[in-house]
């Protein structure tokens, strides 16, 4: 068996969780307007996922799948000897935004005159985010 176990984690984004409005039959029913039964419904709010995060880490899962990876090994008698978070990065930019600009302005010395040119606007910024962990484990 080797020394020396490293394994890499991948981290998960957080669920967005999003409360959903559910009719839900009662059991009971009632008369309907030609005679017939009809169910009574009730309405209940229910989670419901719609997305990951993006930016934020759930912390829950990396450590259950910590466990998943780590236990195993340390029953066979292998200690933990390192975990090393892996941040990466990223960025977005959008500088398309051109403009044409022109000002008109009355000048003293020689008149009436204006001045023209383009700019643009835009925007940037840059992110880290935990992408997972090294776990090393050693020989006991």
């Amino acid at each position: 068996m080797p020394l020396v176990k490293t394994f890499f984690i991948p981290t998960s984004g957080k669920p967005i969780i999003k409360n959903k409005s559910v009719k839900m039959p009662t059991g009971e029913s009632k008369k309907g307007w030609f005679g017939g039964e009809k169910p009574v419904m009730r309405k209940e709010q229910q989670q419901e996922i719609t997305g990951y995060s993006d930016s934020a880490v759930d912390g829950f899962a990396l450590v259950q799948d910590m466990h998943e990876v780590i236990n195993p090994w340390l029953e066979q008698g292998y200690e933990l000897f390192s975990i090393t978070p892996i941040t990466s990065g990223s960025y977005k930019y959008d500088a398309s935004g051109d403009y044409k600009y022109e000002y008109k302005a009355s000048m003293i010395v020689q008149g009436t005159g204006s001045i023209s040119g383009k700019g643009s606007t835009g925007y940037s910024y840059g992110f880290s985010y935990t992408e997972g962990i090294i776990v090393v484990l050693k020989k006991a």
